[in-house]
């Protein structure tokens, strides 16, 4: 006999104890034999663990199909936040193979300089995207990076 707790221990258990602890029998307790059960069980969890990216990754790409199939590259989302974030993954690469500081510019306010790190910067995506900015337009490479 193999001990298990149950939600309502009714008619499955010859004697229940307080608290709902039953004893079962061995048929409900165990799980189902043999190293082909075992073997379709991850089976379907590996079917399971590729299907729901792809789905998502599916989903993302329909729900922005419209801007992918125009013509001219557009940005997804609204407002300066859209502009700030395409500016920064930018600014990053650029800093860098210039040789300027990454976080500190005058480029955005010139004559004075502003430190970059009070704003919301990407400087881990940015270096991260870096090959997908130099191979697709600016808009289009960070609308991939949203999808």
């Amino acid at each position: 006999m193999a001990v298990g707790i149950l939600d309502s221990p009714s008619r499955h258990s010859a004697s229940t104890f307080p608290g709902g602890l039953a004893i079962l029998p061995d048929v409900v307790a165990r799980p189902p034999a043999g190293r082909s059960a075992l073997r379709s069980m991850a089976a379907a969890r590996a079917r399971w663990q590729l299907a729901m990216p792809i789905s998502y990754l599916l989903a993302a790409l329909l729900l922005t199909l419209p801007l992918w199939l125009g013509r001219q590259p557009r940005l997804l989302g609204y407002g300066a936040d859209t502009a700030m974030h395409l500016w920064f993954l930018n600014w990053f690469p650029y800093a860098i193979s210039h040789g300027l500081n990454p976080f500190q510019t005058s480029i955005a306010t010139h004559p004075s300089t502003v430190s970059l790190l009070w704003n919301n910067a990407d400087l881990v995506l940015a270096l991260l995207a870096w090959p997908l900015f130099r191979l697709l337009p600016a808009a289009a490479a960070m609308d991939l990076i949203y999808v």
